[in-house]
């Protein structure tokens, strides 16, 4: 508990003694970030991108080349000059008009359906809150 005072912002958390108990307590703050800068509803319904790191499929691709977790810097890098090739082979196609093709797994397919299906139900007033909160958790 000392780490998590210790971390919370200023004036967030305090201490009571309540009934000889000594109680810690949480004040409600603004956000840090508004809810549109995260809220991805509208991407769902619109079939978008879901997140707003364009750096996460460059890691992830980095990450399938190096092949394994914990790699050593000679591994690293012997994989940057493959990573630069491959960077240039795909700018390369873009000149050329050859689109991207992104292989899209089943899974994820079916998962984005569902996601979609819920925020159309919700919106549509078929689900409460609730309902629509605890079947996005199960989704999940």
């Amino acid at each position: 508990m000392r780490a998590l005072k210790e971390d919370a912002p200023e004036g967030t958390m305090g201490l009571i003694v309540a009934e000889g108990i000594l109680v810690h307590y949480f004040r409600r703050t603004p956000p840090r970030f508004h809810p549109q800068t995260w809220n991805v509803r509208e991407a769902t319904l619109q079939d978008r991108q879901r997140t707003n790191n364009m750096c996460e499929s460059l890691n992830n691709s980095f990450k399938h080349l190096v092949g394994h977790n914990n790699p050593s810097l000679w591994t690293i890098l012997g994989c940057l000059p493959k990573d630069a090739a491959m960077s240039e082979a795909a700018i390369l196609r873009y000149e050329e008009g050859q689109p991207e093709s992104k292989r899209v797994r089943k899974s994820a397919a079916n998962h984005q359906k569902r996601v979609k299906n819920l925020c159309q139900q919700h919106e549509r007033e078929e689900k409460t809150m609730a309902q629509f909160l605890i079947a996005m958790g199960q989704c999940i």
